[in-house]
Parts: structure tokens; sequence; C-alpha cells
């Protein structure tokens, strides 16, 4: 990500530059065009104002799910590669979650909530740690919000644990990834 970020800038500084060049204005107090430095330099700051915007575009190419699925409940040869995230809609939450029988844990968030950010590596680590016993699915708020309103969510994070199709378990706010196993080892028990 930081050297797409530094490319984006130097693509800046570069077209500045050459803007600052070609372009020279006849009074010489025009910010981009009043001497290849000047150029350079309000390119460099347009390249990171840029490079500051587009950064949720530079870390991923893969874009947002809406609904994340990590499950590995299907049979596999060792030369196939199932995907770790699936994207399935609202419609396809009672088919993914409710309806199949055992446990399923499912993390309500939001992409400008910084708790919910600091929980994604627990959610993936429970994913990995339970996959074959529990699906685990992430619901975007924003995308979703019908699903929020049919479960109460108010605040987020909030993780929904499941068995059977029924809410088991509620755990709102970020809590220590113990909280979470001990939910999940607790549904998986009864």
């Amino acid at each position: 990500m930081f050297v797409k970020m530094i490319l984006v800038v130097l693509g800046g500084i570069l077209l500045g530059g050459i803007l600052g060049y070609v372009g020279k204005c006849s009074s010489g107090g025009c910010p981009l065009t009043g001497n290849p430095f000047r150029g350079a330099m309000f390119g460099g700051l347009i390249g990171l104002f840029l490079a500051l915007t587009l950064r949720g575009a530079l870390i991923s190419s893969t874009g947002d799910a809406s609904i994340t699925m990590f499950t590995n409940d299907t049979k596999q040869t060792e030369t196939e590669e199932k995907p770790m995230q699936i994207e399935i809609d609202t419609s396809e939450f009672q088919d993914q979650v409710l309806e199949p029988p055992g446990v399923a844990l499912v993390d309500f968030y939001a992409d400008w909530c910084g708790p919910c950010r600091s929980l994604a590596p627990t959610i993936a680590s429970l994913a990995e740690a339970y996959a074959n016993r529990v699906t685990v699915a992430k619901v975007n708020v924003d995308h979703n919000s019908e699903l929020a309103q049919q479960f109460g969510i108010q605040g987020i994070p909030a993780v929904l644990i499941f068995k059977d199709g029924e809410v088991v378990n509620r755990l709102i706010g970020l809590q220590s990834e113990t909280e979470y196993t001990n939910a999940l080892d607790q549904a998986l028990a009864h």
C-alpha cells in the first residue's frame, strides 16, 4: 500500500513538473505553471491528496463485500483452493446463516467504524480456528440495514452467535478473542 501511495505522489510531481515546464505563464505568478519547481511541488501535493483519498482503493483491489462468509465446510482436494470470502446478499442470509443446522457467528460492522476494523483480524482468526465447525459471516450494516434492524443492532461492532437459526448470544462492542471463543465453545457444547 505504501509503495502505491508513493507512486501516486511521484506521478503528481512528474506531471506537475512537466506542466510547469511546458505551460510557463507570462507573469510568473501562476502556481502550477510559473516554473517547473512550483509545478512539481503542487503536483506532489495533489498526488498526496489523491493517494490519501484513494487509500482504500490502493489497499485492496478486490472491492468491498456487503456480507463476507468465511467457511470451509465443503470437500476439497489438495489442489483446489476454496476462497475464504464469498459475497452474499441479504436474500441469501436465510440460506447461509439461519437455515443450516449448527453454529454461526455473524459480525455486524461498518467500514467507517474503528473498533470494527480492530475486530476484523479476530474474526478472521476465529474463522480459521473454527473451520468446518462454525460458519463465520460479516454483515455491513450500511449496505444491509434491514438485517441490522431485524436483529436489533443498535451499536457496532455487534457479534451474534446463532445455533440452528436462533440467536443464542450477543457480544456488543469490541471484546477480547477469549470472549468470542468462549461464546462459540458454549454454543458448540450445547
